[in-house]
């Protein structure tokens, strides 16, 4: 009954290419949020959407009960989900603050629906860059860049993390 989309507004991150791009072959979408929520509302309706900044709490706090407990109980017990259930959906671990996190979560209105939500959108209407990941070879890059513009009409570029900074000479007096 819940879409989620987990997204950073950080623009790049070693970290991300290591855990979301292991194998070196990840490539990262760019978009304005407003964007994307804009080409779903045309294509679905019956549905709230929030949209809510990670929180991030250190172990000790995100695993004690808050005040809100008997909400969420009522809640669970009703199968509806409400702003506790959202509410936790926006609580994570400080251990994973680096992600700098924000959730997209669609949720139908109909409490009890077997439907299955479907949308079909072209992804270049709300993204506005791609990227391969910053340590894939020249040659594996040039076969990517091909095959996207070829496939999709989608033009890559190369992720510039380890790219040298040029500087001038350091001349010592």
């Amino acid at each position: 009954r819940l879409f989620a989309l987990c997204v950073t507004g950080t623009s790049s991150s070693e970290a991300f290419w290591k855990v979301y791009s292991p194998l070196e072959d990840g490539i990262r979408l760019t978009f304005k949020t407003e964007d994307f929520i804009n080409v779903f509302l045309d294509k679905i309706n019956n549905v709230d959407i929030y949209i809510g900044k990670v929180n991030y709490k250190s172990t000790k706090e995100f695993f004690k009960l808050d005040a809100n407990k008997h909400e969420l109980i009522s809640e669970l017990n009703e199968s509806s989900i409400g702003k506790s259930q959202i509410d936790l959906m926006i609580q994570k671990r400080k251990a994973f603050e680096y992600e700098n996190e924000l959730r997209i979560m669609i949720i139908p209105k109909e409490k009890k629906t077997s439907k299955k939500l479907s949308i079909r959108a072209d992804i270049r209407d709300f993204t506005e860059n791609y990227s391969l990941d910053p340590r894939i070879g020249k040659n594996q890059s040039k076969l990517f860049k091909e095959f996207f513009k070829n496939q999709f009409q989608i033009k890559l570029s190369q992720a510039t993390l380890y790219d040298e900074i040029k500087r001038g000479p350091i001349i010592l007096d």
